[in-house]
């Protein structure tokens, strides 16, 4: 019997994105863009005082956890060539990279012009320096660039959505929706 195809699993890690469906409230978005909002936009030291956060996050928590990344649009991008390209079949890991939040709250916090004054609010932790950060995990990701032609740290249309264009374009959506 001739084989008709062949199953590929791609794994990516914490997924990231602007939203394309209809999502009414906060509440109706994934488990991870509502971590990211809650972290990113109601860390408790980036409120105005006197407002309610409710985010449970600490200083050192933006600094110590986190896990590694990918923009749903290179998900998207992979799963259109997995399906076009035999040589996928298997299991394919696909990861922008290892981060700590406070490296998505830095690269939100460096956008100009900016989406949401989050460089109005004192950074919650100064100290906290990214090319120092210990990651735990670190995926190979060399049959996704080798098989899916995506690529890290390469700027085109074969590169990973960086943080800060991830950032942005989250921002960008969160505003639109009234959030």
């Amino acid at each position: 019997m001739k084989s008709v195809g062949d199953v590929v699993s791609i794994a990516p890690p914490y997924v990231f994105g602007p939203m394309i469906h209809d999502v009414k409230t906060l509440e109706q978005a994934n488990t991870s863009v509502l971590e990211w909002y809650q972290t990113i936009m109601k860390h408790p030291k980036l409120q105005p005082s006197g407002a309610s956060a409710q985010s449970a996050n600490t200083p050192e928590a933006l600094s110590t956890l986190g896990n590694a990344w990918v923009d749903v649009r290179d998900l998207a991008k992979a799963h259109v060539r997995a399906i076009q390209r035999p040589e996928a079949a298997g299991r394919i890991i696909l990861s922008a990279g290892a981060f700590k939040w406070h490296d998505f709250l830095n690269a939100a916090r460096s956008l100009q012009p900016p989406v949401y004054p989050l460089s109005e609010y004192a950074d919650p932790n100064p100290d906290y320096d990214q090319t120092k950060a210990i990651h735990l995990l670190d995926f190979d990701v060399s049959k996704a660039e080798r098989v899916l032609d995506i690529h890290l740290h390469e700027e085109g249309a074969d590169s990973y959505i960086s943080m800060e264009n991830l950032s942005r374009d989250v921002l960008e959506d969160f505003k639109s929706r009234g959030w």
